[in-house]
């Protein structure tokens, strides 16, 4: 329709006086012709191309799906080859400590031991990380949730930081609500998360320093622990960085802390699968301070006796030998 007017027009100012249907209908084929071959044109080259890009992201999809099934197999492999030698190390270290056979003789022996069994356990929780990370990237598989108080949770969490680590002088001072309600989640991957923010608190809190902890129940948030220390801190670029996976900030980056650099993206992967936020604030000199938002929906309400005495147990104050 739009060739034939076209044409017509055309006709109609080169020919006025004498018209004749045979040029219009010759002007109307050219000019169907030239307006019709590039719109065939790019009507088949656009077929083409979603033909290529479609046969394109079949082939990055078998190939993700393929490295991935690759990923899965390599880290199951490496988890059995890892453990099995580490276990054993472990086993013998913690037999030689207890000295079930009788004493080792000089007292250095007892030094190495010691020192083989921490570095075979740190190893161990490393490989722990590194898998949780890798389960990480495709979304944490749902685990064993049941009901309960926070409070013990926490005592846990400072009791295994404790035995880890020696940081002479600093302090953890807890403040849980006696009011506040059992956590309805994951035990195994919370007490994971509070042990990794409370590793990196230790990491760059300096001697005597001070690490604040406390749980309590804010309306509209749900249930907040905040981990609070009074270290070296860190830039504001740094927040959105110090949340991935093995990167590592620049205290650490210049030997001021051991590690890899899967605490943080860790517990924020917890967070998010239990439908919560890590929160971060920190700046230079003035510590860091992190925040696990549970959602309200978590939350249960615990008897009123069980809830005080556990929360009587974490209250005050520890120093870390």
């Amino acid at each position: 329709m739009i060739a034939e007017a076209v044409a017509l027009v055309a006709y109609r100012l080169f020919f006025p006086a004498n018209f004749h249907p045979w040029p219009l209908a010759l002007v109307a084929a050219l000019t169907t012709c030239a307006v019709a071959a590039p719109l065939i044109f790019i009507f088949v080259s656009t077929v083409k191309s979603l033909d290529r890009s479609r046969e394109q992201y079949r082939r990055m999809r078998d190939r993700a799906l393929a490295e991935s099934q690759a990923k899965s197999m390599f880290l199951a492999h490496m988890n059995h080859e890892l453990r099995t030698p580490l276990n054993a190390i472990i086993g013998f270290c913690q037999a030689m400590q207890q000295e079930i056979h009788g004493p080792l003789g000089h007292a250095r022996y007892a030094e190495y031991v010691e020192d083989i069994a921490a570095s075979g356990l740190r190893l161990s929780a490393l490989i722990d990380d590194i898998l949780e990370i890798a389960r990480a990237d495709s979304g944490l598989q749902p685990g064993d949730e049941d009901i309960f108080a926070l409070s013990a949770v926490i005592e846990e969490a400072i009791a295994s930081v404790c035995r880890r680590r020696q940081a002479t002088g600093v302090k953890i001072r807890c403040s849980i609500a006696h009011d506040l309600s059992e956590l309805h989640a994951d035990r195994r991957q919370v007490r994971r998360a509070l042990c990794h923010i409370l590793d990196n608190a230790l990491k760059f809190t300096s001697a005597k320093g001070v690490i604040g902890l406390s749980a309590s129940e804010r309306a509209g948030d749900g249930l907040v622990i905040s981990i609070k220390d009074n270290g070296k801190g860190m830039e504001m670029n740094e927040i959105p960085l110090v949340v991935q996976p093995f990167y590592k900030g620049q205290n650490a980056r210049h030997g001021e802390g051991e590690g890899v650099g899967l605490g943080l993206s860790l517990a924020k992967a917890m967070m998010e699968y239990h439908g919560g936020k890590l929160h971060i604030e920190s700046a230079p000199g003035e510590g860091t301070r992190v925040d696990l938002v549970f959602p309200a929906h978590r939350l249960r309400r615990a008897r009123s006796g069980g809830r005080k005495a556990s929360a009587r147990s974490t209250a005050g104050s520890r120093a870390i030998p």
